[in-house]
């Protein structure tokens, strides 16, 4: 979806070139062909990737098939442990790859006052990323943690959660529960 969005983008920006002091009308005319290249590119590359279905969903549809109660559960636990482990670990090496961003950006050698200024903002924009890939955790991973914890609640355990976040109004949240 992003990459379709994405080459809609490109196209319209695409077609705002003009000619001008700087453009002639041939280079207006290959950029234009380049960046509606591109943006079919997006836009086919979006709409396939939303017409066919994503690895969780073949996941899913396996385990549907499964007529045995136990089996069927032990499937969907190993599915879902399979995917909150892909996950993770596309995750966290976005994070050292936006990490590695970071420094780069943040501490390398500008040529000129306006590439320092970029080169700070781009700079926070990957380590502000490599934060959000670190620290917030993917929907796979949420419901296998969920899952562990119910498993071990409806066995007798008892469970505390400390929990902090951000409010809708901008302020913090944190919230202990126990449960027994």
């Amino acid at each position: 979806m992003a990459s379709t969005a994405l080459g809609v983008g490109v196209g319209i920006l695409v077609s705002s070139i003009k000619p001008d002091a700087e453009l002639s009308e041939d280079d207006v005319r290959e950029i234009k062909t380049l960046g509606y290249f591109g943006s079919g590119l997006l836009i086919g590359s979006g709409i396939i990737s939303l017409a066919l279905p994503s690895e969780a969903e073949n996941h899913y549809r396996d385990v549907k098939t499964i007529e045995d109660p136990v089996a069927r559960e032990n499937a969907a636990y190993s599915s879902l442990v399979f995917c909150a482990e892909k996950v993770k670990r596309e995750r966290l090496l976005n994070g050292a790859v936006s990490t590695a961003a970071a420094f780069y950006y943040l501490f390398s050698e500008p040529k000129s006052s306006y590439e320092r200024n970029y080169n700070t903002y781009t700079g926070l924009i990957f380590a502000a990323s490599a934060g959000a890939s670190f620290l917030v955790k993917s929907v796979e991973e949420k419901m296998l943690e969920q899952y562990h914890q119910s498993r071990s609640f409806s066995a007798g355990e008892f469970l505390s959660n400390l929990r902090w976040g951000w409010s809708p109004d901008g302020g913090v949240a944190v919230i202990y529960c126990y449960q027994f």
